[in-house]
């Protein structure tokens, strides 16, 4: 086995084991299947993937994880589908949804999942049902 591989092989091992890790691995060893076993493991690895491996596909594995990682989603991948991914994950991700997308749907999904994203909702889609919804 090469050294290069049996290597690779040792940071894969890390990655699988936490996802975190993938902050350790040296860039030369970096490849697309590590960062997606990594966003699989943990979705906020996605903020140590180099920018060429933050594609849609990563950044959809990585928002299902842990809808936390929308903040490191590039501005050309947040989309309706992915920001609704993230809120109903966590909605809490609704502070880093971009406006053009926060709809009454989309906030009510939000509030359901985390009460405490009350606070990043517009005040033109705060009404008494939501925030009956986000006490209880």
């Amino acid at each position: 086995m090469k050294i290069y591989q049996k290597i690779y092989n040792d940071y894969l091992n890390q990655v699988k084991k936490d996802g975190r890790a993938l902050q350790y691995v040296p860039d030369e060893y970096i490849t697309e299947e590590l960062v997606k076993i990594a966003v699989t493991q943990e979705g906020l690895a996605l903020y140590h993937a180099p920018a060429e491996y933050r594609t849609e596909e990563i950044c959809k594995i990585a928002i299902t994880q842990d809808g936390l990682a929308l903040y490191y989603v590039p501005k050309e991948y947040k989309t309706e589908e992915l920001v609704k991914i993230a809120v109903t994950q966590d909605g809490l991700a609704l502070y880093y949804v971009p406006k053009e997308y926060k709809t009454e749907e989309l906030v009510k999904i939000a509030v359901t999942q985390n009460g405490r994203s009350l606070q990043y909702v517009p005040d033109e889609y705060i009404t008494k049902e939501l925030i009956k919804i986000a006490v209880t």
